[in-house]
């Protein structure tokens, strides 16, 4: 960050303070800040409309705003522009509240001296760069891990379509459970990946034994639950920004320790992975699947896991997914 690029605007409607200022980094910080002054919010967002400043000293108590609806007012126009506040004197409870509300930092107005103000603005916009660069650095590894998701789905595609189907029908209820339990939408993309790729190890099983009719018992079925490991294998190896291996290794565990293939129980599962042995379960009955001549249907798929809440499945899971099918009336097909 070059000096000739700090322009500051300073928002401040008491002429006393504004001089203060300008002296103060006029004569012990020449040329690090280029300040310009307004006395008005109104007048100060145009400025900000016009030109292109790093940072705003902003004075809370203006002749046409006053108190922190000062601040949300601007970040509401200009939500990545980093604001110092000026408080009033000793007033750190107001600087507090400022930041919870979106300033980078705060300056007691009589705790003012050229180093907090100059060490301030210069704090602010290099925070303000690092979250840039931070999100850039983020949204590179997104389109990274999309990059691998697909690749990973299209040779599942190429092997076996139904499967791909059945884990595209899985990772979209999943995503909509997550959402439903209040997820924050990274987190849901955790949970929409791990769906994805959870049959990955499918591949590896012989397809006579995976489309074979009827139940499957000894080796066959020894075969076909090595699936699961067969997936995580695949997967730990890939550097997702989530433990997506371990969920996919967790997806057929059940709550009370009777599932495969660690046994785990209660908290020992992911809750990641709790969500996918729901939508796994209501895909699994809900849907067509080539080694059973019935499908059960959503409704057994729904007693299902009614019956099985707080036993089989986690209790949270089964109400925001039962509450999917029957107050927003989804339906898997």
């Amino acid at each position: 960050m070059s000096n000739e690029n700090i322009k500051v605007l300073v928002i401040e409607d008491n002429p006393a303070d504004a001089h203060l200022i300008g002296e103060m980094m006029e004569e012990y910080a020449p040329g690090g800040l280029d300040l310009k002054y307004t006395d008005t919010l109104s007048a100060g967002m145009e400025m900000l409309s016009q030109s292109g400043f790093s940072a705003v000293l902003l004075d809370l108590g203006l002749p046409d705003s006053k108190g922190l609806g000062t601040l949300t007012k601007m970040l509401a126009k200009f939500p990545g522009l980093p604001v110092i506040v000026l408080t009033g004197l000793a007033d750190d409870s107001t600087g507090i509240e400022a930041v919870k509300c979106g300033a980078q930092d705060y300056i007691a107005k009589g705790q003012i001296n050229w180093r907090s103000i100059y060490s301030a603005i210069r704090y602010a916009i290099e925070r303000k760069e690092m979250a840039i660069h931070l999100q850039k650095s983020l949204d590179q590894q997104r389109t990274i891990v999309k990059g691998a998701v697909e690749a990973l789905v299209g040779m599942i595609e190429m092997r076996d379509p139904p499967n791909a189907e059945h884990q595209k029908r899985v990772a979209h209820l999943a995503a909509l459970i997550a959402e439903r339990m209040g997820y924050p939408q990274d987190r849901v993309e955790f949970v929409r990946t791990a769906a994805l790729l959870h049959d990955l190890g499918k591949s590896a099983v012989p397809t006579e034994i995976l489309n074979k009719p009827g139940k499957l018992e000894g080796l066959e079925l020894s075969l076909q639950q090595a699936h699961v490991q067969a997936s995580y294998d695949v997967l730990k190896g890939i550097e997702f920004p989530w433990p997506v291996a371990e969920v996919v290794l967790q997806h057929h565990e059940r709550i009370d320790g009777s599932g495969y293939p660690q046994g785990l129980d209660g908290d020992r599962i992911l809750q990641e992975a709790k969500i996918l042995i729901v939508a796994e379960v209501m895909d699994g009955m809900c849907t067509y699947r080539a080694w059973r001549p019935d499908t059960p249907g959503c409704g057994k798929a729904l007693e299902e896991i009614s019956e099985g809440r707080g036993k089989l499945y986690d209790a949270a899971v089964v109400d925001a997914c039962m509450s999917l099918f029957t107050e927003k009336e989804y339906k898997l097909e």
